[in-house]
């Protein structure tokens, strides 16, 4: 497997791997993306995990390890999820997208990230894979949750009027969620940690039809 500046040897044994390029043969490139990302592929492919924080190298053996491979950039914890989630996408690893989602949405629904959340909406914005859509839903299904525990903080408050003007199509997103969807909520039939849209006049959860579902936000 090539990509420029690192080349890695990998076997066909891994059942992930087998499924990822089971037709490929010979020097397999890997475009546009960091040696850190593309290690991190690997990782899946052949143990099904990938760590946050790498230190493994894919350097000749008594070279020194390169400092870039554990590293991710600028970019916070979150942003290598998504990143994780276009490489699973482009170079169809259906399995990578379904981990990154779920260490994505375990990230963003933290505590702890209520600016991260602000922070990630322009990259989030930008990006252009399959997953792009499900990744700002999830963004958007958040952002909710923070706006309808008021008042906001000043870390969400000012930087999100910013962002509002610098990104109309998030604008146009949220205001559309709240069309779609006034209230959203819990239910017991689906699932309680799961958000679903209920109906306004009967708290009626809308994916399962029964009566019961308990709100949480929306107007």
């Amino acid at each position: 497997m090539d990509r420029k500046a690192a080349k890695w040897q990998v076997q066909k044994h891994s059942e992930n791997l087998l499924k990822a390029i089971a037709n490929a043969c010979g020097v397999y490139e890997i475009k546009d993306c960091s040696d850190a990302l593309v290690r991190r592929m690997l990782d899946y492919i052949y143990t099904s995990d990938y760590d946050e924080v790498s230190s493994k190298d894919p350097t000749e053996e008594g070279q020194e390890p390169s400092q870039n491979i554990a590293k991710v950039g600028p970019a916070p914890q979150v942003m290598l999820h998504v990143k994780m989630m276009e490489l699973g996408d482009m170079y169809l690893v259906e399995g990578l997208v379904q981990l990154a989602s779920k260490r994505f949405m375990k990230v963003l629904t933290s505590e702890t990230t209520t600016n991260i959340l602000v922070d990630i909406i322009p990259e989030v914005y930008a990006l252009e894979s399959n997953s792009a859509n499900g990744i700002r839903n999830n963004v958007v299904g958040c952002m909710r949750e923070r706006l309808a525990k008021l008042p906001l903080t000043a870390d969400v408050d000012g930087p999100l009027g910013d962002v509002m003007k610098d990104v109309p199509e998030f604008t146009r997103d949220l205001l559309k969620s709240y069309v779609d969807a006034p209230i959203l909520g819990h239910c017991v039939s689906c699932g309680v940690d799961k958000t679903v849209p209920l109906a306004p006049s009967q708290s009626k959860c809308l994916l399962c039809h029964k009566g019961g579902a308990v709100a949480r936000w929306g107007y």
